[in-house]
């Protein structure tokens, strides 16, 4: 690879994460820098990390809502995906 510092400094700038909510809601986020990613991929990659969190229980998702949020450093975008696992 001819610039292997520069590939782990972009993926570094994105990041997909599961943690609960209240009762049984769970939430997905997926996050990344300003120019990472698209909306749609951002999405997919946190109802991918949802599924794949619900399968490991033997168990299937449930989606309650879907919101757009900008970061807290304001240079990107984060995707957070509400769900039970059913």
């Amino acid at each position: 690879m001819r610039y292997p510092l520069l590939v782990l400094l972009l993926a570094g700038c994105a990041s997909t994460a599961v943690a609960p909510v209240s009762g049984d809601v769970l939430m997905a986020t997926s996050s990344s820098a300003l120019g990472q990613s698209s909306t749609a991929e951002r999405s997919a990659l946190a109802y991918q990390k949802a599924r794949e969190h619900c399968s490991a229980a033997g168990k299937t998702i449930e989606p309650i809502n879907e919101a757009e949020r900008p970061t807290w450093w304001s240079l990107g975008t984060s995707t957070e995906v509400r769900f039970r696992c059913r």
